[in-house]
């Protein structure tokens, strides 16, 4: 930041009568700019501390213990992120406070220079003279007032930006992008922090602003959530009287929710502030993004999440994955952990990935599995997001897949079934165990994905993928409930191995590791795994048939 200099107020005549009825503005331009440089070397102090590197203490301390520690660590590192975000954007005001001072000062200063000739010549003008200088000054003093009110007027309460009025909420993905076009840099940066709200849920705009206003709101959501979980702790710690086990019990489940909810919320942090896999430097801008992006985040009810890897609006290939059952904010950490898996399966040397983990609506538990309620609500949800994908694409348009599990099959399903004549959710569409692809698709036509481009697989002893083409056990002629199963040679997918090799399972809960194994291991031990990255990033696959 250049430095901001001092201007001295006017000299002559003229100047003392005018300033007893304005006045001369009381900030220091001088010290503003002087405290926003200190901000701003104070927030790039607090980004250095973020950007440590905290991966080799996977090498150094393996164990249970050392992986607590590593993710406390992250968290720490993603506040500081958000602590110089801040500061950044403190200093940036300050800055602009400073040089509307300076020219408010510059401007009254020249103001009163290029009149001060008038008014000195009229103390000659026979019969008047005092009379016609005072008048004049009257004038001057007015036109200096409303220039400290113009001022006055831009910087008071916000950065001295002004933007028009965004597009309501709920407003389509392309309107959002067309407002957001229309703005200036200036306008962009102050609507990300002044309204976080509205940016960081607005599809369409692009994933560098969405992220900046999410980190704001995740901040808000974790102090939110710590408070209710203080308030809980208190009132457990002193329920008395009849039926307290009771009261205990309840208030003890509420608490572990709240706390499911910060553990996510804390890993979200950790990973905002990593750097692993990420190569962008100022002197190389085009290199690897492995950075993540807050695209999304509520801590109401079960929670949600939006997070990328990569930048999808500058990369080449942009994969969005639906989790299924059991998925809200407590779990996010094991989705993440599987989108990136997928993201290491599908980047090479030549393209770039972005991998985005999409908890946008309310995933099933247990038995609501076999509901639709959740499919139809979510779909809406999804269509919109991949929408707005599409309109905030700032080159050439990316290669979007939607790689859907378990129950996030059914929304993905659903929102493919729903797209308009000529419109596709995504450019190819993976199905992992899922229990169909929605309510009435049979075929996949249905789904309005290109030709050859709906991939499925199952594992041999994925319980959940077993309960495709379900009916329903009311309907005179049962009809499955989330759709015919998608691994079926007629419905029409092309189906790909999920097993690197036959086995047999002794325990039901072993098929919670076959519905779970599609993103585990090494691509090259993970038949499933390796094709969805193929698939990810336009490769060709190696095999397409299932054992």
């Amino acid at each position: 930041m250049a430095a901001t200099e001092q201007v001295s107020e006017p000299e002559g005549p003229l100047w003392p009568p005018v300033k007893a009825r304005t006045g001369w503005p009381e900030p220091d331009e001088a010290r503003l700019g002087h405290l926003a440089e200190e901000w701003a070397k104070a927030g790039a102090e607090f980004d250095a501390t973020a950007r440590y590197d905290v991966g080799h203490l996977t090498d150094q301390w393996p164990d249970d213990t050392g992986g607590a520690f590593q993710a406390r660590v992250r968290a720490t590192l993603g506040r500081a992120a958000t602590t110089a975000g801040g500061m950044t954007a403190l200093a940036t005001r300050t800055e602009t406070f400073a040089t509307e001072v300076q020219q408010l000062k510059q401007a009254i200063r020249g103001y009163i220079e290029a009149n001060t000739e008038v008014y000195v010549s009229a103390a000659t003008m026979p019969g008047g003279g005092a009379a016609f200088q005072a008048d004049f000054v009257d004038q001057v003093a007015a036109q200096v007032n409303a220039m400290i009110a113009d001022t006055a007027e831009r910087v008071a309460g916000d950065d001295g930006v002004s933007v028009p009025p965004p597009p309501p909420g709920g407003a389509s993905p392309r309107a959002n992008a067309d407002y957001w076009k229309g703005l200036t840099e200036a306008q962009k940066l102050h609507l990300s922090r002044e309204n976080p709200e509205w940016v960081g849920n607005a599809n369409g705009v692009p994933a560098h602003y969405r992220d900046i206003a999410n980190r704001t709101l995740l901040a808000r959501e974790r102090d939110l959530l710590e408070s209710e979980a203080a308030t809980l702790r208190d009132r457990i710690a002193n329920v008395k009287g009849p039926g307290a086990s009771v009261t205990k019990y309840a208030l003890e489940a509420d608490l572990a929710k709240v706390e499911g909810k910060l553990s996510g919320i804390r890993e979200i942090e950790g990973r905002l502030a990593s750097t692993d896999g990420d190569t962008t430097t100022p002197e190389s801008p085009n290199g690897a993004d492995g950075r993540y992006y807050l695209l999304g985040i509520s801590g109401k009810n079960d929670g949600r999440a939006i997070v990328a890897r990569g930048n999808p609006d500058t990369a080449d290939h942009v994969a969005t994955f639906v989790p299924g059952m059991y998925s809200d904010l407590a779990t996010y950490r094991g989705q993440l952990d599987w989108s990136q898996s997928m993201h290491a399966a599908a980047d090479t040397d030549q393209t770039s990935t972005s991998v985005i983990t999409w908890l946008g609506y309310d995933a099933p538990d247990d038995a609501e599995v076999i509901s639709t309620q959740q499919a139809e609500e979510g779909a809406p949800a999804l269509r919109d997001f991949q929408e707005g994908l599409r309109q905030s694409q700032s080159g050439d348009p990316a290669h979007q897949t939607v790689v859907a599990h378990s129950y996030g099959g059914v929304v993905a399903g659903t929102a493919a079934r729903d797209m308009e004549d000529g419109q596709s959710l995504a450019d190819d569409l993976v199905s992992l165990g899922a229990p169909g692809l929605g309510s009435g698709v049979g075929h996949a036509d249905d789904l309005h994905v290109p030709e050859g481009h709906v991939w499925t697989t199952e594992s041999q002893h994925d319980a959940v993928g077993d309960t495709a083409g379900l009916t329903g056990p009311i309907t005179p002629l049962p009809a499955p409930i989330h759709g015919a199963d998608p691994t079926e040679p007629r419905f029409g997918a092309r189906t790909f191995n999920a097993d690197a090799e036959p086995g047999g399972i002794n325990r039901y809960w072993e098929t919670l590791h076959h519905h779970n194994g599609y993103f585990n291991g090494p691509p090259e031990d993970n038949p499933a795994l390796r094709t969805t990255g193929d698939i990810i990033a336009g490769r060709t696959p190696e095999q397409q048939e299932p054992n």
